[in-house]
């Protein structure tokens, strides 16, 4: 799974980087990517997050989230949360299709994320 975006800023947003710091999730470091077109063009799934999709040769679901930057802090913990509850809902779909003998084998050294924490979203 990857995360990626059509426009790609210097690093991420201070006011998501305090945000995901309030759940135990330090991104500080991340830096923000373009979408690769060789990652689209292996993904099972395409999900945007309700912004420009310019270049995006397809869009399997659209989250229709509203862009954090500028935003005050409580609606930036309210995106937060629903990327969280999103980005769950999508692991367990996920992992209800994988084949039986992949859950026991591949995904035998996963562990599952901790209650009120959510993992960074991956959206290809």
């Amino acid at each position: 799974m990857s995360s990626a975006g059509t426009i790609a800023a210097d690093r991420p947003d201070p006011s998501v980087v305090a945000a995901m710091a309030e759940i135990r999730m330090d991104i500080s470091r991340a830096r923000p990517k373009l979408i690769d077109a060789a990652v689209l063009a292996r993904a099972d799934r395409i999900i945007t997050m309700g912004c420009d999709v310019e270049g995006v040769p397809r869009v399997d679901d659209d989250w229709g989230l509203p862009d954090p930057k500028g935003q005050p802090p409580e609606r930036v913990r309210e995106i937060r949360d629903r990327v969280c509850k999103k980005a769950g809902d999508l692991a367990k779909e996920r992992l209800r299709t994988v084949p039986q003998r992949a859950h026991s084998e591949d995904l035998s050294g996963y562990s599952r994320p901790q209650p009120g924490r959510c993992r960074r979203s991956a959206m290809a």
